[in-house]
């Protein structure tokens, strides 16, 4: 059903294409609101990032770690 309703509306992408530039050009900005929100968003997808960036470093540390203590332990047991 959309699809027949696609080509009733607009006959060609050309005139599809045409017609959403127009309608593009003549809408007005966003609001006070949604431009603060998205602000917000962004600073906290920030805040999200960093907390993943900051907890994969931390893991990846304390498997370092771990894994140069296991050697250690070896190379102590070998001299024995």
């Amino acid at each position: 059903m959309i699809k027949s309703m696609e080509k009733e509306i607009f006959p060609s992408e050309e005139i599809f294409q045409e017609t959403y530039s127009k309608c593009l050009d003549k809408m007005p900005q966003a609001t006070e609101a949604i431009i603060s929100s998205y602000a917000e968003m962004s600073n906290m997808f920030d805040e999200y990032l960093e907390a993943t960036e900051e907890w994969v470093f931390r893991y990846a540390y304390q498997c370092g770690y771990e894994a140069a203590l296991r050697g250690k332990a070896v190379r102590h047991e070998r001299d024995r």
